[in-house]
């Protein structure tokens, strides 16, 4: 059996008043028995014009380092 990973992300009512995007963003990974799953929320204001890029930067970086340290010391933590 196999493992089930689902996400969604929801554009809120003043996004979709103003005609924002959704600026959450997350990413699964599956590497045999572990499962990586990464949210970010985007910050959604004027100021923050990059939120939607931070957001999936942030669950980029995430699953990259979890994903290397699974395939390079999990192995070592779980025997000892």
């Amino acid at each position: 059996m196999g493992i089930e990973i689902r996400g969604a992300s929801v554009q809120g009512a003043s996004h979709k008043r103003t005609g924002k995007e959704c600026q959450d963003s997350n990413k699964s990974l599956e590497m045999g028995d572990v499962a990586i799953f990464a949210a970010a929320d985007g910050h959604g204001s004027e100021k923050c014009p990059f939120s939607k890029t931070g957001s999936q930067i942030a669950v980029n970086v995430f699953c990259k380092l979890m994903s290397d340290y699974c395939a390079n010391y999990a192995k070592e933590t779980l025997i000892n």
